[in-house]
């Protein structure tokens, strides 16, 4: 099984390796993405009951109404956007390989969730941000190794990509009263978007 582990010390020869012998685009979610987001999502959860916010206690973040919700976001989102770019890649004179494009996302988002889980601690909230741009790096450079887009047409797609997931979340917005427990009178500011 290749993990996507391995990118975070020697991300160009994952790539590499990922574009002639990616698994399964489900047994990346169900082995990687779902499972590290669950981890992720428990274990902010967990920093924001240790490190409590400037909130009423209602408006504070529990496991089981905003954990279940922010998982199942970050995981469709993810699995989401590794799909329409394995899609996608012969639209910009790539390969269509959703199984590589898949690998690529979670080896991307491994950063994402490191800054996901440092986000309610006091002072580490700064490492966040290079954690976030090392993550959309490895999904800019992943995608273009496994799916053989030329570097010309890549920051088309990439860019492609970025305005869909743009998309998703301001649509995700627009529901956010569906998040259990996240009534108008208890959300606060920025809390229920991370």
């Amino acid at each position: 099984m290749l993990l996507p582990f391995a990118a975070l010390l020697r991300p160009t020869a994952y790539f590499r390796r990922v574009r002639t012998e990616a698994p399964s685009w489900t047994v990346t979610a169900a082995i990687v993405l779902l499972p590290w987001f669950a981890v992720c999502t428990a274990g902010q959860v967990l920093g924001l009951t240790v490190f409590a916010p400037d909130l009423p206690s209602e408006g504070v973040p529990t496991l089981p109404a905003y954990g279940v919700y922010s998982w199942a976001v970050i995981s469709s989102y993810a699995v989401g956007v590794g799909c329409v770019a394995g899609l996608l890649g012969e639209a910009f004179d790539g390969r269509i390989d959703v199984d590589a494009a898949v690998a690529a996302v979670a080896a991307a988002a491994l950063p994402a969730g490191v800054a996901k889980l440092l986000w309610p601690i006091p002072g580490l909230q700064w490492l966040g941000l290079p954690l976030l741009v090392w993550s959309l790096w490895m999904l800019y450079r992943g995608l273009g190794d496994v799916l053989g887009i030329p570097s010309g047409r890549l920051s088309h797609c990439f860019v492609s990509l970025l305005a869909a997931l743009l998309v998703a979340v301001a649509v995700g917005w627009q529901l956010r009263d569906l998040i259990p427990g996240a009534a108008p009178a208890v959300r606060m500011g920025r809390l229920w978007l991370i």
